[in-house]
This record gives structure tokens, sequence and C-alpha cells, in this order.
């Protein structure tokens, strides 16, 4: 990372260290304002982002560069057969600019655009600027900045997800609209059709069989995979065959500093959902941010957890990118529980646990990236 990038992402970070101090309540546009140079930074970072081989973004750069001698019916009659065709034609149309360059700064854009809707899931009016700051550390510490802009496909999926998650909890009430936008999100990565297939499963009111089928689930999507081999139809052909690079394991896992930070991160959202969804319904706290939406929005992200902890060991990568969208998805519930809810010693202990693994994420960022 460049001087120049550094010194835009420190800027916002001293900002918002000095805001936090103080303790005010700031808005949407306060925050988009003091996040404004780290977007500037990261951007930069992003647009002279320089990918090795191993990179995801490697492969798409080199895909790009073959686009940029294609026409559109060209492009059209190559991709038609491809599961991923919405990523696919983003990346053509930025090959056109002649500049394909702009795609690791349009990925990084993406990755600040999610954290603007996480502040949405909060609802409207002013937030803590220490709790804003607060999961803004927590975000940007888990979603490593340079993973995020490598495996860019992913990271498109990562925004499409999070704002059809919120769309659906928070905005619209047609399902038929939402299913149709939760369908829509594998055609920018495969692996986001499981979103689709727990969003169903999520439907049904008995808890019992509900959990029971999102237990199964990773075993259905892989046998759904040698079906859909057999079909000999290109676009179900592909499909497959990255819904199996998806179910492989993933070299991010001969990590074992990684696992434990996972599992660890894992463990409090499951107990900080627990905690909050008990508070909200016993104690019947009156906030504006507290509601019936939310505590369905956590029985989601319980479901989804469920659906993580029993994915096999042959899906590793899929348990890999499967916590980047939960950890993105907890962080209005880390905010609500940490900053509007009653004093705990419980609470107290999952907040230092926090801080420790942020700070710690960080360092190993550093170590490993820097």
């Amino acid at each position: 990372m460049s001087i120049i990038s550094s010194a835009f992402i420190a800027i916002s970070i001293i900002l918002f260290t000095l805001v936090s101090f103080q303790n005010k309540k700031i808005s949407l546009k306060t925050i988009v304002l003091i996040m404004l140079p780290f977007l500037v930074g990261v951007v930069i970072y992003g647009y002279n982002f320089q990918p090795i081989e191993a990179d995801d973004l490697f492969r798409y750069y080199f895909e790009m560069n073959r686009y940029m001698t294609q026409n559109f019916n060209e492009f059209y009659s190559n991709s038609t057969w491809s599961s991923t065709i919405i990523s696919s034609a983003i990346m053509f149309l930025i090959s056109k600019t002649g500049d394909i360059n702009l795609l690791g700064g349009l990925t990084i854009v993406l990755y600040f655009l999610t954290f603007v809707i996480v502040i949405l899931i909060l609802g409207k009016g002013k937030k803590s600027s220490r709790g804003i700051f607060f999961i803004f550390l927590f975000f940007i510490s888990n979603l490593y900045i340079y993973e995020f802009i490598s495996i860019t496909r992913f990271s498109m999926g990562i925004f499409f997800i999070t704002l059809v998650i919120y769309l659906d909890f928070f905005k619209l009430e047609n399902k038929y609209i939402v299913l149709l936008l939760y369908f829509v999100s594998f055609f920018i990565h495969t692996s986001l059709i499981a979103f689709l297939g727990i969003r169903l499963i999520f439907m049904i009111k008995n808890n019992v069989v509900k959990y029971s089928f999102l237990i199964i689930t990773p075993f259905i999507i892989k046998g759904l995979s040698s079906l859909l081999t057999l079909t000999q139809i290109p676009f179900l052909v592909d499909l497959a065959i990255k819904i199996a690079a998806t179910s492989t394991t993933s070299a991010l896992f001969t990590s074992w500093i990684r696992i434990v930070i996972y599992l660890m991160i894992i463990l409090l959202i499951l107990i900080v959902i627990i905690g909050y969804t008990r508070v909200t319904t016993t104690q019947k706290i009156k906030n504006n941010n507290i509601s019936y939406k939310y505590i369905n929005y956590c029985r989601f992200l319980l479901a989804l957890i469920v659906f993580l902890l029993t994915t096999p060991f042959w899906m590793q990568l899929a348990f890999h990118r499967f916590i980047q969208v939960i950890i993105v998805l907890s962080l209005p519930i880390l905010y609500n529980y940490f900053f509007h809810t009653r004093r705990s010693a419980l609470k107290y202990v999952l907040f230092s646990i926090t801080i420790a693994i942020s700070i710690s994420n960080i360092i190993y960022q550093l170590l490993l990236y820097v």
C-alpha cells in the first residue's frame, strides 16, 4: 500500500477516533464524510493493485484483456453458457473503457458501500460515534482489504447479497420480488445460490423441520453439483463446476491462526445474537433500533450460522466465504447489543473479546500483506 493511500486511510481513522472520544451522536451524512478519506485511500490502492497469479483478479484481468478485442455480440455468444453472466458483463463493460485497473477501484467502492448498507440497517436517526467506530474497526479487521480486491467476483456478491438481505428484512414486503433478487445474486457468484436455499428454508414455520433442512443443505448442494454435471447443458455444467470449486479446501485454512480467529468470531456472534434476542424479547426494551424486524433478522443470522457450522470439511472454501457475509450482517446486532442494551458483566467481557479480535486481525493483516 502506498504512502498516499495509507495517509488517506489514517485521516479517517484519526477523525473517527476524535469523534468517538467525544461520544457524540452522528448522522449518516457525517459518517460518510468521515469515511471519505478512507474511500479515497482504498480506491487509490484498489486501482493500483497488482495481483499475483494466485489471485482471482489476475485471472479476471486476463479475461478483460480478451474482452477488449470483442464486440457485444461476440461477448454474448461466448458467455451465454456462463453461470456468472452478471459479473462477467460488468467486467466486459469496464474493459471497454480501455483501463482494466478500474475493476480494482470499483471493487473497493463496493467495500465502502457494503459498510454504508450496514449503517442503513441500523435505521434512521443519529448513531453513537463510539458504536460506529467500533463496528467500523471490526469490519475492516475481518474483511481484509487485500482479499476483498483479489476475489473481485465474490466481493461483488458480498455487496449484492448484503443489499438483498437489507431489502428483504427492512424494506420490501413482496416476498416474490425478494426471492427473485436472491435468485439473481448467484449470477454474480455461484456460492450465493446457498442464500436462496436458506431463505426458502427459513420460511418454514416448524423449527424442527427448518433446522433439519439447514443441516442437510450442504450435502444437497454437493449432490446438486453432481446431478447438474449429468445434464450436459453448458450453463448447468458450468454451474456444477463452480459449485464444486466452492466446495474445495481453501489454502487460507492452512493457517491455524485464521481458523482459531474464525471460530472465535462465530462463537462471539452466536452468543451476542442469542443474548440480544433474549434481552429484546424478555425485557421489552423500547428503542427505535429494536423491533420485530430485528428479531426476525437475528433468527435469519442464526439460520446462516447453523448452515455454516454444519458445512463439511470438503466445503472449507464455502465456510471461509460464508463467514465473511455473516460478519458483515452481524455488525448491526453487535452495535445494538453493545450500545443499546443494559450494562452487564457478560457484555463487558464480550466487548473486550471483540476489541481483542479486531486488534489481532489488524496486526495479522499487517504482517501478512504489508
